[in-house]
């Protein structure tokens, strides 16, 4: 019973914790930064980048997006972001079965991301330096599934151009564009490889017209000599 009661205590001490507004930002910081790094090579993303011109604010993260060109490419920003309050409270009134706590909580939560995909939006996105889109992560896939059901996917992605990623769906779009990095590499080494075998190509074309004059065929009494 006393163990017990020690981890209700440090449960409610976590809580406490992820209350203050800075340190829940850093653990969503935390849990972003090891998914990328998990995934990512270090040469595929920076972190605290100023992505759009004359600003002072660093994005958490920014993916680096191959160009057009060959040694260019576009930032894609990504930041974390971590509604605890409005989550909690959600979870709250669920817990106690009250209806009318659970809309207002949803409700609530609703704006707070509408502000953030709004602060993302202003703040970061600034194409051509950028993508035309920006993610925003959020770190715990229950609040990942809440912004979904309240059906805010479609309404971010129209009105501020941002993705919404829990920790799943975050990891398996990084895998994809792993893949596509991939491809791009392959795509790139092929160009070369085609490139050399034209070359090879003409230089045996080349060298077969040489054989040719060197190889000086006459055709006497109705029999081929060869005179090298």
């Amino acid at each position: 019973i006393g163990e017990i009661k020690g981890l209700a205590s440090d449960v409610g001490s976590l809580k406490t914790v992820l209350t203050n507004v800075k340190t829940k930002g850093i653990v969503g910081e935390v849990i972003l930064g090891n998914i990328i790094r998990e995934i990512l090579t270090v040469g595929q993303y920076e972190e605290n980048v100023k992505t759009k011109e004359g600003s002072n604010d660093p994005v958490e993260f920014a993916i680096k997006m191959p160009g057009e060109n060959d040694g260019e490419f576009v930032y894609l920003p990504v930041d974390s972001k971590f509604p605890t309050k409005s989550y909690t409270s959600i979870l709250e009134a669920i817990e106690a079965g009250d209806k009318v706590g659970i809309e207002n909580a949803r409700k609530a939560l609703a704006t707070n991301i509408k502000n953030f995909a709004k602060d993302i939006s202003s703040k970061y996105i600034d194409e051509p330096n950028t993508t035309g889109f920006a993610i925003m992560f959020l770190p715990i896939e229950g609040l990942y599934a809440e912004v979904i059901n309240l059906g805010l996917f479609e309404e971010l992605q129209r009105d501020y151009k941002i993705c919404v990623c829990g920790p799943s769906t975050f990891a398996a779009l990084l895998n994809a564009l792993q893949m596509g990095f991939k491809s791009l590499v392959i795509q790139k080494k092929s160009a070369e490889v085609f490139k050399l075998l034209g070359g090879v190509k003409t230089e045996f074309g080349k060298f077969a017209d040489a054989l040719e004059k060197a190889c000086v065929c006459t055709i006497e009494d109705g029999k081929m000599t060869k005179d090298l």
